[in-house]
């Protein structure tokens, strides 16, 4: 068996372990959306899967930025990763999992917004809608002026516009909450309108970017949402969703290549949205070089640090450490200033501290999503789940697929409105249970749960 038939026999049965956990972890959980099998899904397709369209993509030409299949230590490197990377996540996932019983998941309830949660949302939705429609105008009339078709950095005053856009999101999923929290809202005809029109909402208010895997991220906490109200419509609407993704998807890709060069579904799963070819990037890079030991975390973490002084007017003076981004500019476009090849965490890690750190990494990410699929069953406020659901959304799309100061800065920008709302619904909640508890009139209003 050649070296390609034997990584090729390898990939598939990460891709079979994978799919078959996700399947699995759904059964358990009694719930067919649930973030360890949706960051597993992912998992898949952005390692093994695309090993596999690397290995057997045809052409070296046509296999994207980063080929590895003419060197066998890259190519070994990139294989063993993924299985590492997979059993490290498995290993995470599972931790957590026997602490939250089939018992707990499946009776969980989901209290309705009380009086002053409902004020506080029209509030925040009065806000956000015009302000969000406003920036999201703004910067689709940026891309149209300066023709391009994906926006990976902006300046000055268009960096705000960025995420009044992001929060316009936000906008749209409290408006859509709050309908179904209304007398009529009960209506199942009445949940699938509203879940349709804040899909529709939220990808008008992102097109601008580009982007292909934000929809995704910024849509899933409301999908998750309003999935939790319905019941034999969720298949119909999953697969509307899947054919909708793949049609999106498909779309933004020949905008960004061109029209000549359409939608290719192999380079889209090798190096579109896939990561394994990066794998043997890091390990070329570390044997020439050596281990960074930490330093494009360091030029990450510091550089999100700067932007938050900022914005009180503070300038920090940074050391010179080269970020991920720049260094696959420098290597592989040979510009620096190009900084829009993204190797993924797992190649970062694995440029940073080898091996330890990919087991390091998918270890605590497992972990970590563990923990938000057990907050997630056990909140009972919309807005904590909204919170929690977006959290797990990051974790699933910007951690392993992006690079290492993502995840943070979606939740401090991104994520500042939905945040300061669950905060503030906390309270309010205290308040009316403290009350009505006194009263003797306290109750579960609403036992709709499970995804």
């Amino acid at each position: 068996m050649g070296l390609i038939a034997e990584y090729t026999v390898i990939l598939t049965i990460c891709v079979a372990v994978g799919v078959i956990s996700a399947g699995l972890f759904a059964i358990r959980s009694r719930r067919l959306f649930n973030f360890r099998s949706l960051v597993l899904i992912n998992y898949t397709a952005v390692l093994p899967i695309s090993g596999l369209a690397h290995l057997l993509g045809g052409r070296l030409a046509d296999t994207g930025h980063y080929d590895i299949r003419a060197t066998p230590e890259a190519l070994a490197a990139a294989v063993w990763g993924t299985v590492i990377g997979l059993v490290s996540l498995l290993v995470g996932l599972s931790l957590q999992s026997r602490r939250y019983s089939k018992k707990i998941v499946k009776n969980m309830p989901l209290s309705r917004l009380t009086p002053g949660e409902k004020r506080v949302l029209l509030a925040v939705v009065a806000i956000l809608v015009p302000l969000g429609l406003f920036a999201s105008m703004q910067m689709q009339r940026y891309a149209n002026s300066t023709g391009q078709t994906r926006i990976i950095e902006a300046d000055g005053l268009y960096v705000a516009y960025t995420y009044l856009s992001h929060w316009l999101v936000w906008g749209i999923s409290l408006g859509a909450i709050l309908v179904i929290n209304l007398r009529w809202g009960k209506n199942r005809a009445v949940v699938v309108v509203a879940l349709l029109v804040a899909v529709l909402g939220i990808t008008s208010a992102l097109a601008w970017s580009g982007g292909r895997s934000i929809v995704p991220t910024m849509a899933l906490p409301v999908i998750m949402i309003l999935f939790s109200r319905l019941r034999g419509e969720r298949m119909l609407l999953g697969l509307l969703g899947m054919v909708g993704a793949s049609i999106y998807i498909g779309n933004q890709t020949s905008r960004r290549l061109g029209p000549s060069a359409g939608f290719d579904i192999v380079a889209w799963l090798d190096w579109q949205w896939g990561r394994f070819s990066m794998l043997g990037w890091a390990h070329n890079e570390a044997s020439e070089g050596g281990w960074l030991l930490g330093e494009t975390l360091a030029a990450s973490y510091s550089q999100f640090l700067a932007s938050i002084f900022r914005l009180v007017g503070i300038t920090l003076e940074l050391p010179e450490w080269r970020s991920v981004l720049e260094l696959t500019s420098e290597t592989i476009l040979r510009d620096r200033d190009a900084v829009y090849v993204v190797p993924g965490l797992m190649a970062e890690l694995a440029l940073n501290f080898g091996t330890i750190g990919i087991v390091a990494g998918m270890l605590l990410i497992g972990i970590a999503v563990g923990w938000v699929d057990g907050a997630y069953v056990r909140s009972s406020s919309y807005t904590t789940r909204l919170l929690v659901a977006y959290l797990g959304s990051l974790l699933i799309f910007r951690t392993f697929t992006a690079e290492s100061a993502a995840f943070p800065a979606y939740v401090l920008y991104s994520g500042l409105p939905l945040v300061a709302v669950a905060v503030a619904s906390a309270y309010l909640r205290k308040r009316s249970w403290n009350s009505n508890f006194v009263r003797g009139k306290w109750k579960i209003q609403d036992s709709s749960f499970s995804v």
